[in-house]
């Protein structure tokens, strides 16, 4: 689930916006999947299928981590709000160099029964993307292990 995305940033940076989006107060968010992706098709060309994920503790995180990047001078919010969900697929390029989506002519399989469960996320993450022919690859930069309900039971 991406809580911010910045952009380009100089990889110089790395560490200062690392520290800036981990200085949340924060146990890991429960997280509760939609049973029914969006963007399914409808008569229109969804850019993404995904899953909605409903939350505020997670909705708190995202402002939270938002708030400290911006204090740090390395993000500018966005106009429309937070979304929280989980992008399934990418809808490809309806032809090489088009920015329109192909259209969906049948629905995605249907997703496993267990993907739709509460969860807690274990780990925040700053991603670097590299943006391939074959779609995006990402590389982890730095990593926060995020404090679940059972560390609260173990102390």
């Amino acid at each position: 689930m991406t809580l911010v995305f910045l952009g380009y940033q100089n990889e110089k940076d790395v560490r200062a916006i690392a520290r800036a989006a981990f200085h949340v107060d924060s146990s890991a968010p429960a997280v509760e999947l939609a049973t029914e992706p969006v963007g399914v098709p409808g008569g229109k060309r969804p850019r993404l299928i995904a899953l909605a994920a409903h939350s505020e503790e997670t909705v708190a995180l995202q402002s939270q981590v938002e708030r400290k990047l911006v204090e740090a001078g390395f993000y500018e919010p966005e106009k429309r709000a937070f979304w929280p969900h989980l992008t399934v697929a990418r809808v490809k390029p309806e032809a090489p160099r088009s920015r329109k989506p192909a259209q969906i002519r049948t629905e995605p399989h249907p997703l496993p029964e267990h993907m739709f469960r509460f969860f807690r996320p274990t780990r925040m993450v700053l991603f670097k993307s590299h943006l391939r022919r074959t779609g995006a690859e990402y590389e982890a930069m730095a990593e926060l292990e995020l404090p679940t309900a059972n560390d609260d039971q173990e102390n």
